[in-house]
């Protein structure tokens, strides 16, 4: 939670958040505008791979194990669709910590939901890439509108 807060101060209240969102949203005019892209991708690159260490060590602490394997291809699958669900651009340059962590929540609400009801684990996963492919159609559909000229 600290680390979510400290971030979503970064983006939305500080220079170098606007710089993120204006990379995000089109690197070539990011970099005519005199932001330094590439310094900013090694910097961005850099804090991600601690954050992804932190939630390792964190992840380790709470199983009392580790693996290099643990999560996964269906983990990064489920955080991408959980991230979208929360409002995030699948093109970049939309979206919020917050959203993205509302997003997370709904996420697990539903894949909770599904396990209650007893839905075979095939079939949640039908069912979140349904969603998954929802929410890009409705991200596709938001973009078109606020960009027709």
């Amino acid at each position: 939670m600290i680390i979510g807060v400290v971030f979503h101060i970064v983006l939305e209240r500080t220079v170098f958040g606007y710089n993120i969102r204006a990379t995000g949203g089109n690197r070539g005019a990011a970099a005519a505008n005199g932001i330094r892209v590439a310094r900013l991708d090694m910097v961005l690159y850099a804090t991600s791979g601690a954050v992804s260490a932190l939630a390792g060590i964190l992840g380790a602490a709470r199983l009392s194990t580790a693996s290099a394997s643990a999560g996964g291809a269906s983990l990064t699958f489920q955080v991408v669709t959980a991230v979208i669900i929360g409002g995030t651009s699948l093109f970049g340059g939309i979206g919020t910590i917050a959203g993205s962590a509302l997003g997370a929540i709904l996420f697990a609400e539903i894949n909770n939901g599904l396990q209650v009801i007893n839905v075979d684990p095939l079939y949640q996963n039908i069912f979140i890439g349904v969603i998954l492919v929802a929410a890009v159609a409705i991200d596709q559909y938001r973009r078109r509108r606020r960009y027709r000229t």
